[in-house]
């Protein structure tokens, strides 16, 4: 039995425009919308906000449900739950990450999220999403990077 993970993610949208982060991880570099663990005790509103505040400098000012994912990652051992909200936001992009993952954030256009969004996991969902062609659950057998 893999120990579950649970992640909140922030779709962060400006037009035809869309906020992604620049993280790192030891070695691994990789883009990704803002996001991450939440912490004991958090509810997913709370989180959704610290994270956005952490990886963006920017304040949630309103979000709503936009989807869920469940993957397996044999790799890692886990199993995560992942919970998107669609946010809007206020302020300045000011990274203020305690764990020092982010390197740099960056408005791109929807059409260039392949270039950035490696993983099929996140980037299939997304990309319905964000056509208005979305459900509300996708589950991967087994995430692949």
């Amino acid at each position: 039995m893999y120990p579950l993970y649970r992640i909140i993610v922030a779709i962060i949208r400006k037009g035809d425009q869309l906020l992604i982060v620049h993280n790192q991880s030891g070695q691994e570099k990789r883009w990704s919308l803002p996001g991450g663990q939440i912490e004991s005790g958090e509810t997913l509103e709370q989180a959704l906000r610290r994270e956005v505040e952490e990886e963006t400098g920017l304040t949630v000012t309103s979000s709503s449900f936009a989807f869920l994912t469940e993957n397996f990652m044999p790799t890692y051992q886990a199993h995560s739950l992942v919970t998107y909200f669609d946010c809007e936001v206020s302020g300045l992009l000011d990274s203020n990450d305690p764990d020092d993952e982010i390197i740099e954030t960056k408005w791109i256009n929807q059409t260039e999220l392949a270039k950035y969004i490696t993983s099929e996991d996140v980037r299939l969902p997304l990309s319905a999403y964000l056509e208005e062609q979305h459900k509300g659950y996708y589950m991967f057998e087994e995430m692949k990077w």
